[in-house]
């Protein structure tokens, strides 16, 4: 009798422990999604994402009027995808064919913050503003890079981390 009740606590035991593994492997699976996204931050519904032919409003700091086209990078420096871009903001800067000039990056976060993380990345020719409400300009997800008219149109827009085999795309529709 004491050989059947050990054997039924056994396999009770067995039992509770595999319902805690796969608990604990489902809860861990959800928040790891939770917290680490693999795509970039998406459009809720309802909200309008940049997109080419879009208007955008006048930028404090910055005029469309002053520069034939502008290349503009919507950053933010807690975004993990907007790091590991960093290799294609510097190559975009260095090109021969791109007026650096007329690439602005602009960030929610403060001037300090930006400053030091422009600096940590070793980007020192970038033009930047601080502190923009990126949802003004319809910028809902980071990185994102857009090439605006003298107007404030956006003429192309890419929305999310460039794979490096879309990098040398991207960087000819900017340079022509």
């Amino acid at each position: 009798m004491k050989d059947k009740e050990v054997c039924g606590r056994n396999k009770l035991d067995i039992a509770a422990n595999w319902a805690i593994i796969i608990t604990a492997v489902f809860l861990t699976t959800a928040l790891f999604r939770h917290n680490f996204r693999l795509t970039s931050s998406a459009t809720t519904e309802g909200e309008t994402q940049i997109h080419e032919g879009a208007q955008l409003p006048a930028l404090a700091g910055w005029e469309w009027r002053n520069h034939s086209q502008t290349i503009l990078l919507a950053l933010r420096t807690d975004c993990q995808f907007c790091r590991r871009n960093i290799a294609f903001y510097k190559q975009l800067l260095a090109n021969k064919s791109i007026n650096s000039n007329n690439v602005i990056a602009l960030f929610p976060q403060t001037r300090a913050v930006v400053l030091a993380y422009l600096q940590e990345n070793g980007i020192s020719n970038l033009s930047s503003l601080p502190a923009v409400d990126l949802s003004a300009l319809q910028v809902r997800g980071t990185p994102t890079v857009a090439l605006i008219n003298s107007s404030g149109r956006v003429e192309r827009v890419w929305v999310g981390e460039l794979t490096r085999a879309a990098q040398p795309g991207v960087l000819r529709s900017l340079s022509q």
